[in-house]
């Protein structure tokens, strides 16, 4: 039984995000190729550790990236979320996975 949440990033958002963690296992936490980390990945992040869920972290619009920068792009998203979030990849020695993925490309999607 899966139960998919999905909280807009905006911070008028945060207690909906907060209440709907309480029932997770798994928290996939999206960040989107082009943007980069925003402050609400941050605080999904802390909001899913509070809860004692695993994270996914899943880079989406993938397909803006050139194929030659990805690379380079997933190498920047991981240090950001590290410097940001405190969160550690399994790339890096970390718990959690980060799966890039296009859904207009259907790229990705069967790693997530």
């Amino acid at each position: 039984f899966a139960t998919f949440l999905d909280t807009p990033g905006h911070a008028a958002f945060s207690r909906m995000r907060d209440v709907s963690a309480r029932c997770v296992d798994v928290a996939v936490i999206v960040v989107a190729a082009d943007d980069g980390v925003m402050p609400q990945t941050a605080e999904a992040l802390d909001v899913a550790r509070d809860r004692g869920a695993a994270i996914v972290v899943c880079a989406t619009k993938w397909d803006l990236v050139a194929p030659s920068a990805r690379a380079a792009r997933l190498g920047a998203l991981r240090a950001e979320l590290l410097e940001t979030c405190g969160l550690l990849t399994e790339a890096d020695g970390g718990d959690a996975p980060l799966v890039a993925v296009s859904a207009r490309a259907r790229e990705g999607l069967d790693d997530l």
